[in-house]
């Protein structure tokens, strides 16, 4: 992370079905990375995950799933998710 320091926010989408919606914020943000843009794209991630909030319908509990990698023990994390055909990960850093 460079500076300044702050708070850094990530979002992880994975659906089954292409997001169009998306992928034009996406598009009109790189074209033009202006506060706007930067606002509708962020919409557009919300209403994603409003989309799978659990006051619509409830997903499965995330379920574990067991293997062997290389590497130091612990850092290497998955999450198996079942339900819904979108989902949205918001991942926060502070530094």
């Amino acid at each position: 992370m460079a500076p300044p320091s702050g708070s850094e926010s990530f979002y992880m989408i994975a659906a089954l079905e292409e997001q169009k919606t998306l992928g034009e914020r996406i598009a009109a943000y790189k074209a033009n990375a202006g506060s706007m843009q930067k606002r509708a794209l962020i919409n557009e991630i919300f209403r994603l995950r409003g989309e799978v909030s659990q006051f619509k319908e409830t997903p499965e509990k995330p379920v574990l799933m067991g293997g062997t990698s290389r590497g130091a023990p612990g850092k290497n994390q998955g999450v198996g998710f079942s339900g819904l055909g979108t989902y949205v990960k918001t991942i926060s850093i502070e530094h």
